[in-house]
């Protein structure tokens, strides 16, 4: 019994000839032994009419990877023409059977990038592969890039690489994908279809912060309310991220507003005898996190407001401190800015 090849691989098949040493009858596939579960014979077929050749096709079956298997024929039902029956049984020489595709598996390190973070990708293959580079791996390169992979080790299973979010992204739906196409295993057996990491999320935003106040033009005996609105859950905000001229007004404490951690409130009062045009509230965002640990950066503003707490005052003039018999003078009232009543 030989067999046309000792090494299988997957869409491989291989032709085996049974050559008697004289004319036979009786055989068929019912005196051939082999393990159905890694591959199917063919029908046999006679070569020439000798009756002492027949060849058969041997199939593997897919994703079996086996390195001892032999075909067998059993005599015991193989007769000559003298009616000798056949003894025992004679096998193949050995052959491989690889059918079994290369398979992947991607793991990243973190699952939660913040900025200032990177993670290691890990492809970690089920046997030695070929072929496998960048141009193998599929991800969205609007929100991160990664590096040039490495080998680890020198079995040529494992790979790993650097993945780098980029900034003010924030995407809670992310995997990073290798199609196995271009991938081949020792066998030459390409992989097929793709495999992908575990889901990760991408937070490299900073927190930022809308500063606004109830009312723009803030006179004597009024007050504001001054509101603070995040884009984001935030911790480590207080009055000492504040910024404002203290000379003309004051601040009272910041009052959460809902729970969700986001919009905060309080009170600014201008001080008395104040009359300025120009005002404005300011945050500075370095002292703020968001959950994922991103500081703020810079500062944010509202928008301009005035302040005139300065009542009105008046100098009274006259133009003729004598006055006798006859004579009128002018009375004039010179105030320090346009009133009414």
């Amino acid at each position: 019994v030989t067999i046309s090849d000792n090494r299988l691989s997957a869409g491989q098949t291989a032709t085996v000839t049974f050559t008697f040493s004289e004319r036979v009858t009786g055989f068929d596939l019912n005196d051939v032994q082999y393990d159905t579960s890694k591959g199917t014979l063919g029908a046999l077929t006679a070569v020439g009419t000798d009756g002492k050749v027949w060849t058969a096709t041997y199939t593997p079956r897919s994703n079996t990877e086996s390195a001892d298997n032999t075909i067998r024929v059993n005599l015991a039902g193989v007769l000559d023409a003298q009616g000798n029956a056949g003894t025992g049984s004679v096998s193949s020489g050995n052959f491989s059977i690889d059918t079994k595709r290369p398979e992947v598996t991607v793991t990243i390190s973190d699952n939660r990038l913040s900025a200032g973070q990177t993670a290691t990708v890990t492809f970690t293959f089920n046997e030695r592969v070929t072929g496998f580079g960048t141009e193998d791996i599929q991800y969205d390169t609007s929100k991160g890039t990664l590096s040039a992979l490495t080998a680890v080790g020198t079995d040529g299973k494992v790979w790993s690489a650097t993945y780098t979010p980029r900034p003010n992204i924030e995407s809670a739906d992310n995997t990073i994908r290798v199609n196995l196409a271009g991938v081949q295993d020792a066998q030459g057996n390409a992989g097929t279809g793709s495999v992908s990491s575990g889901n990760f999320s991408i937070d490299t935003k900073p927190p930022e912060v809308t500063v606004t106040i109830s009312d723009e033009r803030l006179a004597a005996g009024e007050t504001a309310t001054v509101t603070f609105t995040f884009n984001e859950r935030v911790t480590g905000f207080g009055t000492e991220d504040i910024q404002y001229d203290t000379s003309k007004g004051t601040l009272g404490a910041l009052t959460a507003v809902g729970t969700d951690g986001k919009v905060w409130s309080t009170t600014y009062t201008p001080r008395p005898n104040i009359e300025s045009a120009d005002n404005t509230i300011r945050v500075n965002l370095a002292g703020v996190q968001d959950a994922q640990g991103n500081a703020g950066t810079g500062s944010a503003s509202s928008g301009n407001f005035s302040i005139d707490t300065r009542p009105p005052e008046v100098t009274v003039t006259i133009s003729d401190e004598r006055l006798s018999a006859g004579e009128t003078a002018t009375v004039t009232f010179t105030f320090t800015e346009r009133v009414t009543g």
